[in-house]
Parts: C-alpha cells; sequence; structure tokens
C-alpha cells in the first residue's frame, strides 16, 4: 500500500496519521513518500526556486560555482533535506519504537546534566539542524532556539505544527536579530535554569569581535553568547543530530562539555568554533553548506 502523505504536510495533528505510525515496518515507505512529495512540491512552484536563485547569487562572491541554476537546486536539496526530515523526526519521535530502534544516542549520560538546565546547547548551523529541537524536546529536555531574522520565523513555523506535548519543552523561538533584546531576555532565561539552544555561526551580538577562521567573510560568530556562559557559569554542550544512513536511523551525539573554568570569553569563543570545525572537517559529506563553500574555507591550525 502506497500512503498519500500529502493532507498531513499541513496538518500534522491528525489522528489518522498516528495509525500509520504504528506500523514500524513501514518507516522506509513512509519517508520515501514525505520525501517524493516535498521534492513536487520544491519543483512545482516556480517562485521557491527563483528565491532560492537570489540567495545562491549572493553567495556567489564567497565560491567557486558560477552556475546559479545548479547551485540554486543544491539549494533546494539541502532545503528540502532539512524540513522532510524535520517533519519526519517529529512524526516518529512520537512513538516509542522510534526512540527505541531508530535513533542513537552518544554519550547518553549527558542527558542528566542538560535537564538540570543553565546549558547553553550548541550544534553547528548545517547539516540537519531543524530537527535538533524536536528531538531533544522528544526527549524532554527544554530549549528555546535562537534563530536570526527570517530564520527565526521559519523556525517558529516549524516547530508551531508540533503537538502541544513538546511545546511543554520548546516553549519559544527567540529571533536574535535584535541584539540588545536578545541578551537581555538571554540573560533572565539562562539565571532561571532555562536551555538555549543556539547555532553559533550567526551572530549574537551587534558588533562581534571575533569571526571563524574559515569562511571569515560570512559568518561572524556568537561572541555575544560566550560572554552569556560566563557571566552566569553556564554548561556549554556541543551536540550534532544527522540521519546515518538513507533507512530512516539518526545519531544524536553529544561531545565533551567545553570547561568554561579561568578562561576568557575570547577564549570560548574559540573554543566553540574550534570544535564546530573540527566536527564539520571529519564529515563534510555531512555538512551540505560547509561542502558547498569548500573550496574557498580556511583551515584552522
Amino acid at each position: 500500500m502506497i500512503y498519500d502523505f500529502s493532507m498531513y504536510l499541513s496538518d500534522l495533528d491528525d489522528q489518522r496519521l498516528f495509525q500509520v505510525l504504528k506500523k514500524s515496518n513501514q518507516l522506509d515507505l513512509i519517508w520515501k513518500e514525505i520525501s517524493l512529495i516535498r521534492q513536487i512540491e520544491i519543483n512545482e512552484k516556480k517562485e521557491n526556486i527563483q528565491d532560492l536563485v537570489t540567495i545562491a547569487s549572493k553567495a556567489m562572491k564567497f565560491t567557486n560555482l558560477k552556475n546559479q541554476e545548479s547551485l540554486s537546486k543544491k539549494w533546494a536539496n539541502y532545503i528540502l533535506f532539512q524540513e522532510t526530515d524535520a517533519i519526519f523526526v517529529y512524526l516518529f519521535s512520537q512513538t516509542k519504537c522510534f526512540l527505541k530502534n531508530n535513533l542513537i544516542i552518544i554519550n547518553e549520560e549527558k542527558l542528566n546534566d542538560i535537564k538540570r538546565g543553565n546549558t547553553i546547547i550548541f550544534s553547528p548551523h548545517w547539516g540537519d539542524f531543524y530537527s535538533i529541537p524536536i528531538i531533544l524536546a522528544s526527549l524532554r529536555i527544554q530549549n528555546v532556539p535562537l534563530a536570526n531574522g527570517d530564520e527565526g520565523e521559519h523556525m517558529r513555523s516549524i516547530l508551531d505544527v508540533m503537538l502541544s506535548s513538546l511545546k511543554k519543552y520548546i516553549t519559544e523561538v527567540l529571533d536574535t536579530s535584535n541584539p540588545v533584546n536578545a541578551l537581555f531576555k538571554l540573560d533572565n532565561l539562562l539565571k532561571n535554569s532555562k536551555n538555549i539552544l543556539e547555532f553559533p555561526e550567526y551572530t549574537l551580538g551587534p558588533k562581534p569581535k571575533y569571526r571563524t577562521k574559515y569562511l571569515d567573510n560570512f559568518f561572524p560568530v556568537a561572541y555575544g553568547l560566550a560572554a552569556l556562559a560566563k557571566r552566569n557559569n553556564s554548561n556549554i554542550q556541543p551536540v550534532t543530530f544527522t540521519r546515518i544512513d538513507d533507512f530512516p536511523h539518526y545519531e544524536l551525539r553529544f561531545y565533551s562539555k567545553i570547561n568554561i573554568k579561568d578562561m576568557t570569553v575570547g577564549q570560548i569563543n574559540n573554543n566553540i568554533h574550534r570544535l564546530i570545525n573540527s566536527i564539520i572537517v571529519k564529515t563534510p559529506e555531512k555538512w551540505w553548506y560547509w561542502y558547498l563553500f569548500s573550496k574557498n574555507r580556511i583551515s584552522i591550525n
């Protein structure tokens, strides 16, 4: 039987869908169906492709790629990858069989530390980052995802379709396009033992002092986040979430915490980005954005 999932993509809270979800042997089929529908949507909406071309053209000066059409298709596939996986992970994270059989957690003991709060969770902005707040919430970890400008609205729109059971753990999506307001809110969140989830390639602060050593002219780093960690003596917990093969299996990996004791804000910041760089360099094929710009990247010593 081939399931038609098109009706569910705009209404994920439909009980009929959950009857299908109980059939764990259909996981691969369901994922392919959702992927196919999303690809059709992208192909049909010409204006979306044009938007992608516009975005791509702005990035051209940072790459050696000259073909806008080719780049726009890569970008469309990347968006497909992010959003399809986010939908899929959400649907199946509601079932115990998925968390038991399809999710591998590396260094699971770190979950207890994070649940105590006052933790800044960070991950590379690339790869399967839309799924991270969803899977953390499914594991009962409270988190406030940070995003910049339009990205904040897009992240919020994805999370808005989630069931109330997840909203208990995802209290809000904080837009960092106004850094003064964002820093004030973040300070209060950490003081009240809340967790913050950040993708640090984005700026947090009007004039960050440091930039990543890779893509130096493209992404300023979140210097303000390192300052908040120092101010609140927060835990800094790196995490990645990736699909590990074509069948729907995923890996949630917690890395060693960054010990900020006796570190300056600049040293904290540099350690965050050195770790992000090492994660991406080891598995560039999993990080499409990084791979796209790989010809122009600057190595970290």
